[in-house]
């Protein structure tokens, strides 16, 4: 199994690569199903805090926040 298609955890920080964010870091705060995960961004509170994106357009890195 390659490291893209391995689900990722609750709390693991995520690069966004492509699409309007490209660059930006979030934080994975659910998974949708076996191709989304739903992430938290710095957004404006009348926009949903979260966004989903697919998980081929992120790159996922090894840290995880904790609480």
């Amino acid at each position: 199994m390659k490291e893209s298609e391995s689900l990722p955890g609750i709390g693991q920080i995520v690069r966004i690569r492509k699409g309007r964010e490209a660059g930006n870091f979030a934080v994975v705060i659910g998974l949708v199903d076996d191709r989304f995960i739903s992430s938290s961004r710095w957004r404006k509170a009348e926009v949903r805090p979260w966004k989903k994106k697919n998980k081929n357009h992120v790159e996922f890195l090894p840290h995880i926040l904790k609480k």
